[in-house]
């Protein structure tokens, strides 16, 4: 899968029992992005944790949303 459009496979990781900010299982998806060398800790983009607090999201986190319970690609 690829999310920034570099032509490299980026690796989305659901993390849905995620808790932050003191609210319950509101749930993630990490995302490692790809490079040249594959997936590296050095890669043009930091490695990013995608809530649905995250701009570009429809909506907030709630308790026990479950948000990266599912992953399509």
């Amino acid at each position: 899968m690829i999310f920034n459009n570099d032509g490299y496979d980026d690796l989305a990781i659901g993390v849905p029992f995620e808790s932050m900010n003191k609210i319950l299982q509101v749930g993630a998806v990490n995302v490692i992005y790809g490079s040249s060398k594959g997936l590296h800790k050095n890669a043009v983009f930091d490695n990013q944790l995608w809530t649905q607090d995250s701009d570009g999201m429809e909506d907030t986190i709630e308790e026990s949303d479950g948000f990266g319970i599912s992953i399509k690609g």
